[in-house]
C-alpha cells in the first residue's frame, strides 16, 4: 500500500511497459515536447522517459478497462462530486499581478471536481489491516469557463483555464527521472517490493547525493499523505472535501517574467475537531452532498506566491523539483489573494456530466504555462488519458441540471 501511495499521489500515475506491448490512445504519436522557458532546465533524456511512461499509460488503461467497460481517468478516477460556482477576480490586485486570467475584474462560471488521487474507485480511506485505515491524497480541479486569450493546447471546444490541485503542497516525486524509476521497479517487483527497491536503488554505489536526498524526501512526503496522526499529516483529514486547502504543487508562469505557486483555501470550513467516518466507503462524497444541502454557500480564496525572474536563484530546486516547497516567508513571498470561488449549489452536478470533463493543467492561457519536469510529464500523460476517454470537448457554459 505504501508503494501505491508513491504512485497515485503524484496525480499522473502509470505502469511500465515494454515496447512490444499493445498501445491504446494516440498521445504517444503526437509531439508533446515542451520547449524550455527561461525558468526551466530540461534533462537530455527526459523526453524519452516521458514517451515510455505515456505508452505505459495506454497499456495500463487498456488492461484496466478491457471488455467494453467505460474508461475513466488514469488517476483521480473516483469523484466525490462536481459543483458549479463563480470564480471572481478580485478588485484589490496590485497592478504588477494583473496578468493573464487576473488582468481585469470579472466573474466567471466555473466547474469544480473533487476526487481521490487513486487509479480506481476504492474506499476513501482503505483498510490496511483490521481496524487500521489509511488516508490518501485528495484532489480539487477548477475549470474556469468563458475566458479569452491564447491557449497553450489546440482548442477542442471552448477555451478554458484549469487549475488542477492536490491537498498537499508538493508532489511525492521530484521529477520524471525518479517517477520513471519507481514505475519500472514496481512493474518488475510488484507493489510490495517495488517501493523497497526504489529506496534500495537510491542507496546503491554511484547514486548521487542529490538522488539520495530526493528519495528521502519522497519517503517523508508519502508518509505524511497517508497519515492520520504520526507523522503529522499535511492537513487534518477532512469530513467533507471542502475542509482542506488544495495546491497546484508545482510552479507555473505568471506572465512573461514572473512565476507562481497557487493554492485554494476554504473560508469558514474547518476539519479541526471533527472525526471523518472513515469506515464508510464514500464518506467524502456523502459529506459533500450533505454540506451542499445546508443551503449555505461554500467559499474559497485563490492565492498565489509570486516570484520575479531575479528571485529564482536556483532553477533545479525552485522550478524543476516538484517535491520541494518554496520558503514560506510572509514578508518576502506572501500568499496574495487573486480571486474568490463561491459555490452556491444545493446539490452536485449530474455525475455523467462530471465524468465527461477533461481537466489538465495544460488547459490554460500561455501566461500561466505549467513549469518543471513533472508538469511537462503531465502534459503528455493527461493527453493520453483524455484520448482514451474519447477526448470530450471543452464546455462553454455550466451544464443544465
Amino acid at each position: 500500500m505504501f508503494v501505491r501511495i508513491l504512485v497515485v499521489s503524484i496525480f499522473v500515475g502509470s505502469t511500465w511497459a515494454s515496447s512490444d506491448e499493445p498501445l491504446v490512445g494516440l498521445a504517444h504519436l503526437i509531439e508533446a515536447r515542451v520547449e524550455a522557458t527561461d525558468f526551466e532546465k530540461i534533462a537530455p533524456s527526459e523526453q524519452e522517459m516521458i514517451q515510455a511512461i505515456v505508452k505505459a499509460t495506454g497499456v495500463q488503461m487498456a488492461t484496466r478497462y478491457k471488455g467494453g467497460e467505460t474508461a475513466r481517468r488514469n488517476q483521480h478516477a473516483k469523484s466525490h462530486g462536481c459543483v458549479g460556482g463563480k470564480f471572481t477576480i478580485r478588485e484589490d490586485i496590485d497592478a504588477k499581478y494583473q496578468v493573464g486570467l487576473f488582468s481585469s475584474v470579472r466573474s466567471y462560471d466555473a466547474i469544480v471536481r473533487f476526487s481521490n488521487a487513486d487509479s480506481r474507485d476504492r474506499d476513501d480511506s482503505p483498510e490496511l489491516a483490521p481496524g487500521v485505515r489509511m488516508h490518501g491524497s485528495r484532489g480539487m480541479a477548477i475549470k474556469v469557463l468563458g475566458i479569452s486569450g491564447e491557449s497553450l493546447l489546440p482548442q477542442h471546444g471552448a477555451l478554458t483555464q484549469d487549475f488542477v490541485m492536490i491537498n498537499s503542497p508538493v508532489f511525492v516525486f521530484a521529477n520524471v527521472e525518479d517517477y520513471a524509476l519507481a514505475s519500472r521497479l514496481i512493474a518488475e517487483h510488484g507493489d510490495d517490493k517495488g517501493g523497497t527497491e526504489f529506496f534500495r536503488m537510491r542507496q546503491m554505489p554511484g547514486t548521487t547525493a542529490e538522488q539520495k536526498a530526493r528519495a528521502a524526501e519522497t519517503g517523508r512526503i508519502a508518509a505524511q499523505i497517508r497519515s492520520a496522526g504520526t507523522p503529522a499529516p499535511f492537513q487534518t483529514p477532512p469530513t467533507t472535501p471542502f475542509e482542506n486547502s488544495y495546491f497546484g504543487a508545482a510552479p507555473f508562469l505568471f506572465g512573461t517574467d514572473q512565476v507562481m505557486r497557487f493554492r485554494v483555501v476554504p473560508i469558514d470550513e474547518n476539519a479541526e475537531g471533527k472525526q471523518p467516518l472513515i469506515e464508510e466507503s464514500n464518506y467524502l462524497r456523502e459529506g459533500l452532498a450533505n454540506r451542499l444541502s445546508s443551503g449555505e454557500p461554500v467559499r474559497f480564496v485563490f492565492e498565489a506566491q509570486i516570484r520575479s525572474k531575479a528571485q529564482i536563484t536556483d532553477i533545479i530546486t525552485q522550478i524543476e523539483n516538484a517535491s520541494l516547497e518554496w520558503q514560506d516567508n510572509p514578508e518576502e513571498y506572501p500568499w496574495t489573494a487573486l480571486a474568490d470561488l463561491v459555490v452556491n449549489s444545493s446539490e452536485p452536478l449530474d455525475e455523467a456530466v462530471c465524468e465527461s470533463l477533461v481537466f489538465t493543467p495544460w488547459h490554460c492561457l500561455k501566461e500561466h504555462q505549467p513549469l518543471g519536469s513533472i508538469n511537462r510529464l503531465r502534459k503528455a500523460v493527461y493527453l493520453e488519458s483524455a484520448m482514451i476517454r474519447n477526448m470530450p470537448k471543452e464546455p462553454a457554459s455550466l451544464p443544465d441540471r
